[in-house]
């Protein structure tokens, strides 16, 4: 990492020159590695029986009293990493937020429900939290349709395909067990929606430059 970090690489932009002098940048891959070199031995030194770090998402699983003493730890060392904990953004999952002091620093972060709770987007529990991550698909599809019909029907199908439904859909199949919820037959069916609106599109696009292909065909007869 010090090799490949000694010289200052030089960015150009017509005639402007910038050196990088710190860090990697956007894109690098090196960028996520520098990451877990500063992130890894702090995780290790926490007291929590569950510690699970992924990029800057860091979720701990203890009781309070553990709790609050790791947080201070993080961001007692904050100097030391470069890292800083955005209060404002951090939640505390519990059924009993009368049970932190208000004294601690846990009393500054959202108080969540475990129904409510999520871990790296996805609901952990069958539940409202569940049932809130379905609903938002299906509004979201409902809004989609109007939008995609302003767009060439084959950049629909691939905007549809890989960007609104298929990765982000299968995220949440894969880390939530919701195979039997009831709203999955609903985002079914506003799925099927909308693709059938699409392929209409094609269909109808398909047959109108036939009918033009048969007719330039017999003009030249």
């Amino acid at each position: 990492m010090q090799h490949t970090r000694a010289n200052q690489y030089c960015m150009v932009y017509g005639e402007h020159r910038l050196r990088s002098r710190e860090g990697a940048q956007q894109g690098d891959p090196l960028g996520s590695v520098e990451f877990r070199e500063a992130i890894n031995p702090l995780l290790t030194d926490l007291l929590s029986e569950v510690k699970i770090g992924f990029m800057d998402d860091v979720t701990l699983a203890a009781d309070i009293q553990t709790l609050d003493t790791d947080v201070n730890t993080i961001i007692s060392r904050s100097t030391d990493t470069g890292l800083s904990l955005n209060i404002r953004k951090c939640e505390i999952i519990t059924d009993h937020p009368s049970a932190i002091s208000d004294t601690s620093v846990l009393s500054h972060f959202m108080k969540v429900s475990k129904q409510d709770m999520t871990l790296l987007g996805a609901p952990v529990l069958k539940g409202p939290s569940q049932d809130a991550a379905l609903r938002h698909k299906i509004e979201h599809f409902e809004k989609t349709l109007q939008r995609l019909s302003l767009l060439h029907s084959h950049d629909a199908l691939v905007l549809l395909k890989n960007s609104l439904s298929m990765p982000k859909l299968l995220y949440l199949l894969r880390t939530a067990d919701c195979a039997d919820n009831p709203l999955l037959t609903t985002f079914d069916n506003t799925l099927r929606s909308v693709l059938s609106s699409i392929l209409t599109w094609i269909l109808v696009t398909f047959s109108g430059y036939r009918h033009a292909l048969r007719s330039d065909t017999e003009d030249s007869v």
